[in-house]
């Protein structure tokens, strides 16, 4: 062999053997809990004790909550004159109220709504607009947006198409991307809710004053996060096609929305888990809701009838767990009971039948040695 030749070492021959390691043999030492009586009744009673009290706070918690419900769906079809709403079309929750009366008209795209708040409800009062039937919790409708437009970044129309969450909805027919593109921003919840005004009965005409409500503030906190103002320019992008009400023209460089600041929107964007739903869109945390007769304009422009839904302007206040919410109350208060009654039932099992349990000594392989 020459010396240039180069010597080629042998490959080890690779087995395989698996780690011996204590962890992977799965030889480490264990610990195994043994459930006596001793240990499950204390257990069970503690449970109880803690959860059904808890239980019953935040039912008693849920019961202090005033709230007014008003299903608006077949206002546009009332008429340009003021007639009750049906009584079936109104849920409330007041201490000492057994009747809530409303009145509804009609005039072009405006919804007027006259109602009763019967006592006061104190601060924070919020607004909320509830959907019935509207099924947000689809996995095409979540995923249609593209969170890099969202966050500012100016995406051509290839970048849209090469994700393809946006689908079908990522550019017009003239190649412009709409902004901001997929299906869940071109259903935006776009019906507008304004302030108070305050009247001394249903048939004046003289307001007394306003109730001032504001949209600021209504969206968490961690949602604006999630969005930037956009690069775009006015002549880069349209509007969604179900924004044509709201932008007839088209967009401006004095309109384009800016979604880091539109509560509204983000709150949209944040998909419902179930398909009655509530969001909230107007709140005043500084004063108090007084009693009295009160007007609010609705402009209604999302179709509900459609898909066989249905929509309502909610007005509630809030309590230590927030807003009305009896199905967590009760849900506590059922485990807690649960949990006390198997303790009771166990107890009263080890008392008339007693069982040895637990006790080492009686295994197989120990029996031999204490004999």
């Amino acid at each position: 062999m020459s010396q240039t030749e180069i010597v080629k070492k042998p490959k080890h021959k690779r087995f395989k053997r698996p780690d011996k390691s204590r962890f992977v043999q799965q030889t480490l030492p264990a610990w195994q809990f043994i459930f006596t009586p001793w240990t499950v009744l204390p257990l069970l009673f503690l449970l109880g004790i803690v959860f059904a009290p808890l239980g019953a706070g935040m039912f008693v918690a849920s019961r202090r909550v005033k709230e007014l419900r008003i299903d608006y769906t077949d206002c546009m079809n009332i008429g340009d004159e003021f007639k009750q709403v049906p009584s079936t079309n109104i849920e409330f929750q007041y201490k000492n109220v057994k009747n809530v009366t409303a009145m509804w008209k009609s005039s072009g795209d405006v919804c007027t709504l006259r109602f009763q708040i019967p006592e006061e409800m104190t601060s924070p009062v919020f607004a909320f607009y509830r959907l019935k039937n509207f099924y947000q919790n689809h996995r095409r409708y979540t995923v249609s947006a593209d969170m890099f437009q969202l966050l500012g970044e100016a995406r051509t129309v290839a970048q849209l198409k090469s994700y393809g969450f946006c689908k079908p909805l990522e550019a017009n027919e003239e190649g412009k991307p709409y902004y901001p593109c997929g299906i869940i921003a071109n259903s935006l919840f776009n019906d507008s809710y304004s302030s108070l005004l305050r009247y001394e009965s249903f048939d004046s005409s003289n307001s007394l004053g306003l109730y001032n409500m504001t949209t600021n503030g209504t969206a968490w906190p961690e949602d604006r996060e999630r969005y930037k103002k956009t690069k775009y320019n006015a002549s880069q992008i349209v509007p969604p096609p179900n924004w044509a009400k709201m932008f007839p023209n088209g967009y401006t460089d004095d309109n384009i929305p800016d979604v880091s600041t539109w509560d509204a929107f983000q709150i949209w964007m944040r998909a419902a888990a179930l398909p009655t739903f509530s969001k909230l869109a107007l709140r005043n945390v500084t004063t108090a809701l007084q009693p009295g007769i009160y007007e609010m304009n609705i402009t209604y422009n999302f179709p509900v009838t459609e898909y066989k839904g249905t929509k309502t302007i909610m007005f509630s206040t809030t309590s230590v767990i927030g807003g009305k919410n009896y199905f967590l109350g009760i849900l506590y208060f059922v485990i807690g009971g649960l949990c006390a009654a198997s303790g009771v039932i166990l107890s009263i099992a080890c008392l008339i039948k007693p069982r040895r349990v637990g006790d080492p000594r009686y295994l197989s392989w120990n029996r031999g040695k204490s004999s």
